[in-house]
């Protein structure tokens, strides 16, 4: 199987601190480190899509938004899928974007600019859980970070970069964990979560196969989007790549390009 696009979740009022970048690419594409410690080159990302920016016909511009802020993704005019997809959409409506970060200029508020390579619309369930999912993540960095500062743990590079770049403090430490409770409060209760009473007779790669009949575009759909919807089905992310792989295998898929797959 083709190598699988890594991904990270974070949220926009963390994304909106970061300032630390790393492994400049040729092509312009960087990593960022969060002040929670989280080393990001590939983002995925789930939220109200809220504004439309175009000249003329093209897009050139969005912004999505989470329950902690917002932020703007550039549009790659020569893109003409995203372009498409966005130009079907009437905001506010919840979107899933997978996106590269790319350097900026020095004079740009932020170094760092978000460009989709994915899009495409989801409703609240999917939201509600990727919030979950993104809040769990970050506890863990935090978790991490705090036994580093009481001296009981080593740390990864990253989060030691994260705690000297960032000056992370006591107080910058209970802002983050604010962040994480002002994400969450938005998902009211278990109704607003995931349907996970999937009859466990139904067979599970044909579940996986339908997802991705009724969900691919012309690019296919992304493994983000996948894992996503697949959850909502009561498959957990490892079995989801699992049966992808015996899927490919056995020529019921395949790969148009690194981290979709498409139908055969």
């Amino acid at each position: 199987m083709n190598s699988i696009i890594p991904y990270s979740r974070v949220f926009a009022r963390e994304l909106q601190q970061t300032n630390l970048i790393k492994n400049q690419q040729k092509d312009g594409t960087v990593e960022v480190i969060t002040p929670s410690g989280g080393c990001i080159s590939t983002i995925y990302w789930c939220g109200a899509l809220t504004e439309i920016h175009k000249s003329h016909e093209t897009v050139q511009a969005i912004r999505v938004a989470d329950p902690t802020g917002g932020f703007i993704f550039t549009i790659g005019w020569r893109d003409q899928e995203i372009q498409e997809v966005i130009r079907g959409l009437n905001p506010p409506v919840f979107i899933s974007v997978l996106a590269k970060i790319y350097v900026k200029g020095a004079k740009s508020d932020l170094p760092f600019s978000l460009t989709p390579f994915s899009l495409m619309p989801i409703d609240k369930k999917i939201r509600d859980q990727w919030i979950i999912e993104t809040a769990h993540l970050m506890i863990d960095r935090l978790a991490i970070l705090r036994d580093y500062r009481s001296g009981k743990t080593e740390i990864q590079d990253s989060m030691a970069l994260a705690v000297v770049h960032y000056h992370i403090t006591s107080h910058e430490f209970q802002e983050l964990c604010n962040l994480i409770n002002q994400a969450l409060s938005c998902v009211i209760n278990a109704d607003t979560l995931p349907d996970t009473s999937e009859n466990p007779k139904s067979n599970p790669e044909e579940i996986i196969l339908t997802l991705i009949r009724d969900n691919s575009g012309p690019r296919g759909i992304s493994l983000p989007d996948l894992v996503i919807l697949a959850r909502e089905k009561n498959i957990p992310e490892d079995s989801v790549i699992t049966m992808i792989r015996t899927l490919i295998a056995n020529d019921d898929i395949y790969q148009p390009s690194v981290g979709f797959v498409k139908l055969l």
